[in-house]
């Protein structure tokens, strides 16, 4: 399956939208070291308060989840909060919560699998693919 590269603003979009998601897939990679880690995220409103649940791939298409993140906060389940995985995504949004986008687009590459990161339906046009994310929840963002 091709991936396609998007930037730290599109994940930024999914953790703060206040839209339902289904489970977008996306993979982030350090430039620096190469390592990879890829990541499903959805979206869920509970008493009117937005979370959005983060899993890791531990093998091909199975997920573990990980914790949320909501207002700001991420929230680690557990002990997991010492697996690699667990560092580089709460790395990762630290610096996008921190509005330092500039920065953390220059030491890693998000990529996703053709299909949008918020709702998880394939992407058909050329703008959808480069932006990550389809014509609706580009509208709703």
């Amino acid at each position: 399956m091709a991936q396609h590269i998007i930037t730290a603003e599109t994940i930024l979009e999914v953790l703060k939208a206040d839209t339902k998601g289904k489970g977008g897939i996306f993979t982030i990679k350090s430039i620096k070291t190469q390592k990879e880690y890829s990541y499903k995220i959805n979206r869920v409103c509970y008493k009117n308060i937005w979370y959005s649940h983060i899993f890791v791939e531990t093998q091909y298409m199975d997920f573990l989840y990980l914790g949320y993140y909501s207002n700001g906060n991420l929230i680690l389940k557990g002990q997991v909060n010492k697996v690699p995985s667990a560092i580089a995504i709460a790395y990762v949004i630290s610096c996008i919560e921190k509005n330092e986008l500039k920065y953390i687009n220059e030491r890693t590459q998000f990529f996703h699998l053709g299909k949008c990161i918020k709702c998880g339906k394939p992407l058909t046009d050329s703008n959808s693919i480069q932006a990550g994310l389809g014509p609706y929840c580009r509208s709703i963002v």
